[in-house]
């Protein structure tokens, strides 16, 4: 079952005086994956690495080991979003050199243990899939949904006024039981 990140996630891990900050965050897309890298980029310019990875729910994932040695970085944090079968989730650990060499093996648990820590801040939760639903009823029954909707934690995303109200919002699977209970009183629900 995929999972995402309840909030963005730090970490500070100092090994053989090299210092390794992760951070991680929930992204919907690939531009939003490299806005992160790239601000992370610039809030540590004289870093000597900023290794990163990314998993999407279409099935991108892409990672960089930045000039540390090929498969030392890049793809041990991949391979934490993938254990952890994170989705739509970037993670990114910045390097700063201490002067002694860590070898392969050493990099690889240096940029692995990062971005657990950064993600076991963050902690992970169960991805939540969305349903759209049509909403139509009468005049003098909208403010009452929208209410109970709003109450929920429920976006709306479409309203609509002519003959009849009609209101579309995107439910969480986690929260459908209660808006099926919630809004059951004489309108017409449909998925969209």
């Amino acid at each position: 079952m995929p999972y995402q990140l309840q909030s963005n996630g730090k970490s500070m891990l100092e090994i053989k005086k090299s210092k390794f900050f992760g951070f991680c965050q929930n992204v919907s897309s690939v531009s939003t994956a490299t806005d992160f890298v790239e601000n992370i980029k610039l809030l540590h310019l004289h870093a000597t690495h900023v290794c990163w990875g990314y998993r999407l729910q279409n099935g991108i994932a892409k990672y960089s080991d930045d000039g540390e040695p090929q498969g030392t970085a890049g793809k041990p944090i991949l391979g934490v979003l993938e254990k952890k079968d994170l989705i739509d989730v970037v993670a990114v650990v910045v390097r700063y050199y201490g002067g002694i060499q860590l070898g392969a093996g050493g990099l690889v648990r240096a940029y692995t243990q990062s971005v657990s820590m950064a993600i076991g801040d963050a902690r992970v939760q169960l991805l939540d899939k969305y349903t759209c639903y049509k909403i139509e009823c009468e005049y003098n029954q909208v403010e009452q949904i929208k209410y109970f909707v709003k109450k929920l934690g429920i976006p709306i995303v479409i309203e609509e006024y002519q003959s009849m109200c009609i209101v579309v919002v995107e439910v969480a699977n986690s929260v459908l039981e209660k808006f099926l209970k919630v809004v059951d009183f004489g309108v017409v629900i449909s998925t969209v």
